[in-house]
């Protein structure tokens, strides 16, 4: 029986390695998904700043046609002046040519915030096209080191998988049956010692007669209150979970 609870020790040693090899390769590719994000964000930025840059260059080109139509009607209407021969005429006409110029001297100062909005725009599209220039290198140089690792990963969890499989079929069916029921309840260790009555794995004393069958470590005894594999271990002397463990080929 010892060395059949040798091979357990070994087998839960591989099934962490296993659960933790697996761990890493889910985590991988977070890292990549995250720089893809960041990417993604920093082009729909530099296309909504393109964009913007564009309608203000519109907006530029439209003000310099309004203001022509502004002064022009300006100009006819101060002309006007003269051939009027009443003072509410005079009035109305001096409002209008009022209000043009009103309109006229707005749009001059969109105009001026316009040519200070625009190169610092074009500045900024500069900087940003840069910054992904240089996360497109990021991502894929990332991509290309995740899978190398993915596949170093995979290679490795292969091998544990084989040698689990092989210790598998040094142990009993029934050691192997005990073994993945209590795995399947994340209760480790798996196994535990029987000292002076106790189980070291849930620290129950366990019946005499039972007592009796462990200290024998001829069969697959189990915990009654935790289910664990029994063996025994009286004053503690046995390290079986560091012992080496010849994998059969």
């Amino acid at each position: 029986m010892l060395k059949q609870v040798r091979v357990l020790f070994q087998l839960q040693a591989l099934h962490r390695d296993e659960v933790a090899l697996r761990g890493r390769l889910g985590t991988l590719p977070k890292s990549v998904e995250e720089l893809s994000e960041q990417l993604l964000s920093e082009k729909e930025r530099l296309r909504e700043l393109s964009e913007l840059i564009v309608s203000r260059q519109q907006r530029q080109a439209s003000i310099q046609k309004e203001l022509a139509i502004f002064e022009e009607e300006a100009k006819k209407r101060e002309k006007r002046l003269y051939n009027l021969k009443s003072d509410d005429a005079f009035r109305v006409l001096m409002r209008e040519i009022q209000n043009l110029k009103k309109g006229k001297k707005m749009l001059e100062e969109e105009a001026l915030q316009l040519e200070e909005d625009i190169p610092r725009s074009s500045e900024e599209i500069h900087m940003l096209t840069s910054r992904v220039e240089q996360l497109e290198k990021e991502y894929h140089s990332k991509a290309d080191s995740v899978e190398k690792e993915r596949q170093g990963l995979l290679v490795e969890l292969e091998c544990t998988s084989s040698q689990i499989e092989r210790l598998k079929g040094q142990l009993t069916p029934e050691c192997v049956r005990h073994y993945e029921l209590i795995r399947s309840s994340s209760l480790l260790p798996i196994v535990a010692p029987v000292r002076n009555g106790t189980c070291y794995g849930c620290y129950m004393n366990i019946p005499p007669q039972l007592f009796n069958r462990v200290q024998a470590n001829r069969d697959v005894i189990v915990c009654p209150s935790c289910h664990r594999i029994l063996y025994f271990d009286k004053n503690g002397e046995l390290d079986l979970e560091n012992e080496e463990v010849m994998l059969s080929m």
